[in-house]
């Protein structure tokens, strides 16, 4: 399966989880996924992201929340089971699986923005993930990008269109370090505190984005993924 099927998969399953713990471990499945497999192309330039953020919200949103009153899902017996406070809850978190969700729409400011990969493949539901950290390579070598500095990248490449944007498997790389950990200033609703962030602590420590490991009160230690296989 391909990491577009792969990913699509994972959606369904997400969609169908019950429960707070269930829907927390595919999350971090899909993190995990995103950046051990996932390169993302916008015309000639490629998008390694080393470290994401989930931003999920499905259910009872109305108009108060400025959407559509149809804007609803029906996850059985507890109709308020995933509302992330955090999520923006935009029209470009939804139904957009694979395409870029940018935040400033394309002006640029160093204090503020960022670009989500978006795997929304339904009205009814929000989910995109947060690119904090990546490499980019615009066919002159990788450089790194922050989690502003993407959006001033990547949208003047858009040229206003929205299907120039290719998630590509990415040959294997070795083994990966995959840290869960909180989001980032984040403080709203009960899913602040959860694990629903992720990077690769090697390869993050590596390049200077992170100088040591989040601290204990942002990591989920029990939670680290690894793979076992052997480094080439």
């Amino acid at each position: 399966m391909d990491i577009c099927g792969k990913l699509k998969e994972m959606v369904s399953r997400l969609n169908k989880a019950k429960t707070k713990k269930e829907i927390v471990e595919t999350i971090q499945g899909m993190n995990a996924a995103i950046l051990r497999e996932c390169l993302i192309k916008v015309g000639g330039c490629l998008v390694k992201p080393v470290w994401v953020e989930c931003y999920y919200y499905r259910g009872g949103l109305t108009g108060k929340d400025g959407l559509d009153a149809s804007f609803m899902h029906d996850f059985g017996s507890d109709p308020s089971l995933w509302k992330d406070g955090s999520c923006h809850k935009k029209p470009e978190q939804r139904n957009r699986f694979g395409m870029l969700y940018f935040h400033n729409n394309g002006r640029f400011d160093s204090r503020r923005g960022g670009v989500d990969l978006v795997l929304s493949n339904k009205d009814d539901f929000c989910l995109s993930f947060l690119i904090r950290r990546s490499f980019v390579d615009r066919g002159n070598g990788s450089e790194a990008s922050k989690i502003t500095e993407l959006e001033g990248i990547l949208h003047p490449l858009m040229g206003g269109r929205t299907n120039m944007v290719v998630l590509t498997e990415k040959e294997p790389d070795g083994a990966k370090d995959i840290q869960n950990a909180k989001r980032l200033n984040v403080g709203k609703g009960g899913f602040a505190d959860e694990p629903i962030g992720a990077y690769d602590s090697e390869f993050c420590c590596r390049s200077g984005f992170r100088k040591r490991p989040l601290g204990r009160a942002s990591v989920d230690k029990g939670s680290r993924l690894r793979r076992r296989s052997s480094r080439r």
